[in-house]
């Protein structure tokens, strides 16, 4: 369909949302974080949406996962552009 090509041009094709959804049961730091979240220990701009943790409506993820460094490389593979103009790519976008 026209949605799945326009999907194929401007996203990185990997199962990002998978994985991430492994590290919000793995990672200790993180599912704690979900946890306070849902029981009302931490409030907006968090939020849990679709089970994974949110960060002003958009997917968090760690500063220091390595799902984190594939995103930042797949960005920059895709538009070759240098680290700044990468990260401001992704800042305009948020997934959104």
């Amino acid at each position: 369909t026209e949605e799945q090509n326009a999907m194929a041009i401007t996203g990185p094709c990997f199962d990002f949302i998978t994985r991430l959804r492994q590290a919000n049961e793995q990672d200790p730091a993180l599912f704690i974080l979900r946890e306070e979240i849902l029981t009302n220990k931490c409030s907006a701009p968090w939020a849990v949406t679709d089970d994974l943790v949110a960060f002003q409506g958009r997917l968090y993820i760690p500063p220091g996962a390595p799902l984190l460094h594939e995103i930042l490389a797949a960005v920059h593979d895709n538009g070759h552009e240098g680290v700044q103009r990468t990260l401001h790519r992704l800042r305009q976008s948020g997934g959104r």
